[in-house]
């Protein structure tokens, strides 16, 4: 039984809708396996990362980051209360490419080299917004890693240059679900958000 400690209406939603609100997300979960390294960028807190962290087990590990300094004493909270100190790392700050975001940050590629974290199999990224900018970040992960095998990115369907940039390094999309809270928008005529997964070109599946 996973647990969270919440203090307001927004985290006690987070909590209640978290098997319906990104189905996607959810299969993502499904294939994380023992021994799984699992980036979660965005990891507010710690609703995808916590039950990440459960499914590696003791031989995996999750790194959590997130630049929201309350969201983050929330997702200590909830790592602190699941017995998962051992297993996921949190990192409080924005991971992406600052030549490029134009905000200060730590690419994504220096802080996993500078913590020696283990490589990533996984990498899911909702930040929403700087999705491209945490991806450019992540330029030698993406060049070098053979272990890595899903990019879960949320972004929104006219984001090409996003889906270019992940296919210039080997990665096409595979799938893109929008997100249920948010399906209005199709009748707005809005850009809709939603989730992608990337797998290796050649490769059907994660």
């Amino acid at each position: 039984m996973l647990r969270f400690v919440f203090i307001n209406a927004e985290d006690a939603t987070r909590v209640i809708g978290f098997r319906s609100k990104e189905p996607l997300t959810l299969r993502m979960l499904e294939l994380v396996k023992p021994g799984d390294v699992v980036l979660d960028v965005g990891a507010s807190m710690g609703i995808y990362a916590i039950p990440a962290g459960v499914k590696v087990q003791e031989t995996g590990y999750v790194i959590a980051v997130e630049p929201d300094g309350d969201k983050v004493k929330k997702l200590a909270r909830n790592v602190e209360i699941n017995g998962l100190s051992d297993r996921i790392g949190i990192e409080n700050l924005f991971a992406g490419d600052a030549s490029t975001s134009g905000t200060a940050g730590k690419k994504l590629d220096d802080l996993l080299q500078l913590r020696s974290y283990p490589t990533p199999t996984i990498i899911k990224i909702d930040v929403d917004g700087p999705e491209l900018s945490v991806l450019k970040g992540l330029r030698m992960t993406l060049q070098t890693n053979q272990h890595l095998r899903l990019i879960q990115v949320e972004f929104t369907d006219l984001n090409a240059e996003l889906i270019d940039y992940l296919w210039n390094f080997g990665w096409r999309l595979v799938a893109f679900e929008t997100h249920a809270s948010r399906d209005r928008d199709l009748f707005r005529g809005e850009p809709v958000i939603g989730n992608g997964w990337f797998v290796r070109r050649g490769e059907t599946q994660p």
